[in-house]
Parts: C-alpha cells; sequence; structure tokens
C-alpha cells in the first residue's frame, strides 16, 4: 500500500495500556492497519496512580499515552488528553484531521480542537435495550460529540442503525474490524475422529454467557463422547471451571486456556473444528472474522451485528440464550464440518477484513472528509 501525505490523530477512548493491557485491542489493530495507508499516532488518556507520560513506537505506530491522577471527573482527564497532544506536537506531528476511536470521554478533547473529525464506534451500550447503563451526563455528551463529527463508522450496520435510533445525524457508513492475516491463515486441519470446539473470549458472564455454553456442551458430549470444548481468554477462570464441575464433564472432554497471544489463539482456531460465541451481547466480535479467516465455522447467537456476517457457508446461527437451539446446532456442526469449503471461506474472509480491504475504506473516507472540509461542506455522501 502506497502511504498518504495525510497524517491523521488516533484519539482513543479504549487502548491497550498498563492499566488495562487487552481493552480495545481491536482498535490498536485498526490503526495498525490504517498506519501503513495512512501515518499518523495515538493518543489516550488513562487514570493511574501516579502522572507520566509514555511515548513508544509500536509496530512502526507512534503511540503517546498519558497516566494521569484522577482528582476531577473530566478535567484531569482532559488535561492529560491536552499534556500528551503537546508532547505530540513538540516531536514535530502536524495532524490533518482527527480518527476518534469510541466516541465517548475522548471525543470531548476534539470539541474545543479545531480538526475535522470522524468516530469509528465499537460499544455495545449504544443498543436501545443496554442503553439504561448509560447516565444522562454519557448519553448527552455522547450524542453531541457524534452530531459533530464529520463521519460516523460503525463497526456493524446493526450498531449504525442503533446510533440513528439514539440520536446520531452525522452521515455514516459501516466499516468493520480488521483481522492480521499474516497471523490468521488458513491451515488444512489434520484429521481426527475427534470433534473439537473453540471458545476464546474475556469470559464474562453476562455478556458470553459462559455458563450456558458449558451446561449445553455437557448435554452434546454425553450423545457425543467424541467431542471436546478448549475454552478460555483472558478472564477469571474459577468461575468457568466451577461451571465444568457443576456440569460434570469429564476431564478428558475439555481444556482450559489461559490468556493466549495472537499467534495462539490462531494456532488454536487452526486445531480446532468450529468456533462457538453464546453471547446476550455483541457488536462484531473480532474473534469470528479471524476464524472465517482461517477458514473454521461458527456457531453464534443472532445478536448485534453477528447475522451480518454469518450465513450458510460460514456457520450456524441461533438465537441468544436458547440452549436447545445451540445443542441442535453443535449436533448439526458435529456431522456437518467438514462439508463447509474450509478454503474459499478463508480466502474471502481475508479480502474482506484483512488490513488493506479496512484501510483503503478508512483512506476513502479520510480523503472526502478533507475536501469537503476545505469546501466548507459536511455532507458526505459515501456509498457502502
Amino acid at each position: 500500500m502506497k502511504a498518504s501525505s495525510t497524517s491523521v490523530l488516533h484519539l482513543v477512548s479504549w487502548y491497550p495500556s498498563k492499566v488495562h493491557p487487552s481493552l480495545g485491542n481491536f482498535v490498536a489493530e485498526h490503526v495498525l492497519a490504517i498506519q501503513a495507508k495512512v501515518p499518523g499516532a495515538v493518543l489516550g488518556a488513562f487514570a493511574a496512580d501516579a502522572n507520566s507520560i509514555d511515548y513508544q513506537i509500536e509496530n512502526g505506530v507512534p503511540v503517546c499515552r498519558v497516566y494521569f491522577i484522577k482528582k476531577l471527573p473530566f478535567t484531569s482527564y482532559l488535561k492529560a488528553l491536552r499534556k500528551g497532544y503537546e508532547e505530540l506536537l513538540s516531536r514535530g506531528f502536524h495532524f490533518d484531521l482527527a480518527h476518534l476511536h469510541v466516541a465517548y470521554p475522548a471525543g470531548l478533547f476534539l470539541l474545543n480542537l479545531k480538526l475535522p473529525y470522524i468516530i469509528t464506534e465499537h460499544f455495545s451500550a449504544y443498543q436501545k435495550n443496554r442503553r439504561k447503563d448509560l447516565s444522562l451526563a454519557n448519553r448527552l455528551v455522547a450524542k453531541l460529540i457524534f452530531n459533530k463529527a464529520h463521519f460516523v463508522t460503525p463497526v456493524s450496520d446493526q450498531l449504525g442503525l442503533s446510533l440513528k435510533d439514539f440520536g446520531v445525524k452525522s452521515p455514516q457508513i459501516t466499516i468493520g474490524n480488521v483481522v492480521n492475516t499474516n497471523i490468521f491463515q488458513y491451515k488444512t486441519k489434520v484429521e481426527s475422529l475427534s470433534f473439537r470446539v473453540l471458545h476464546i473470549s474475556s469470559l464474562q458472564e453476562s455478556t458470553k454467557n459462559i455458563s450456558g455454553i458449558v451446561s449445553a456442551f455437557a448435554d452434546f458430549h454425553q450423545k457425543f463422547p467424541l467431542s471436546s470444548l478448549s475454552i478460555g481468554g483472558d478472564g477469571q477462570a474459577d468461575e468457568l471451571l466451577m461451571h465444568i464441575k457443576d456440569c460434570q464433564i469429564p476431564k478428558e472432554a475439555y481444556r482450559i486456556l489461559p490468556a493466549l497471544s495472537k499467534e495462539e489463539v490462531a494456532q488454536e482456531m487452526q486445531e480446532s473444528d468450529c468456533f462457538l460465541l453464546f453471547s446476550h451481547i455483541e457488536n462484531q466480535p473480532v474473534v469470528i472474522l479471524e476464524s472465517l479467516c482461517i477458514g473454521r465455522p461458527v456457531i453464534a447467537t443472532r445478536v448485534g451485528g453477528i447475522a451480518q456476517l454469518l450465513d450458510k457457508s460460514r456457520g450456524l446461527l441461533i438465537e441468544a440464550n436458547n440452549r436447545d437451539q445451540l445443542i441442535e446446532a453443535l449436533s448439526e456442526m458435529y456431522h456437518s464440518h467438514q462439508n463447509y469449503g474450509h478454503k474459499k471461506m478463508a480466502s474471502i474472509a481475508q479480502n474482506e477484513f484483512g488490513y488493506e480491504a479496512i484501510a483503503e475504506k478508512f483512506s476513502e473516507v479520510y480523503s472526502n472528509v478533507l475536501r469537503l472540509n476545505a469546501s466548507g461542506q459536511k455532507d458526505l455522501n459515501l456509498e457502502p
């Protein structure tokens, strides 16, 4: 990809840091994909137990993290972002526009910064059934941030509709999450009599429904004893192990996985027959994209933007919290997983979710924002 002369400030509400090492890792992937096409720098502020500025070059991306002691709501945060911005300017950076990753709270900083900006939104709390989780102040400020943006790029069509219902009037185009296809590549699975199901997530019960996965798999395994479940991630495994013991799944039928590197996740997917998500809430789960790029079918719930990703050539959709449907889907996948066009599935997904495809979409949005901003317009008319 040929690099642009445009320079973008990636202002992040979520981003991996020493406070939360995995929070916003999908944002970091977006930035990394864009960097080869449109260079820029990352700015984020994180509440911590001491004030400091940490400037690093990470995988070729300049990243400025400002750690601050939280004293006053918003004020401490905005002062930290101002310090970080001045740090970047002192290092010779000049920005043509800003790309805000997750509108709230970092977007507050942009309201007084004379840069045109776009927003990529991931947050599922804007979905109608979750807005009660947002405070009134959060809702009012977020709406202001969204409606001053030149463009909004939700990661799924469903989230885009939710944002419109929330009151977002800025023009939108869906640009999904991105996958490092140098890591997540197709590999022929070694033939085996066993049927291996994989689940990797934060293990958060309220969203990922871990108890539902374990309970359904326990019943499924009784009918199909050659099956096994590999489950884990970067969450707490104690509750997971308790569910497994309560359901009396034999030790030889499950593996609990620790937090894994991307390379290790890819290997687990390559050695599995299908990936499983039984979530109550999602937007566009990166793990589904990664599984598809490796050529493994997916069983997932019809929530958020998942239905936009999966058709019969890629896996099976079920209703959220429907245990009987999950057992039925596992049974169907047990009999049919070898019939999927694994290599073709991987090739199509890599072309759809790879770095170059996603970077090209953002580059087009940037160009249109700058062109229309220069002419004093704001009404973009990009087709998905």
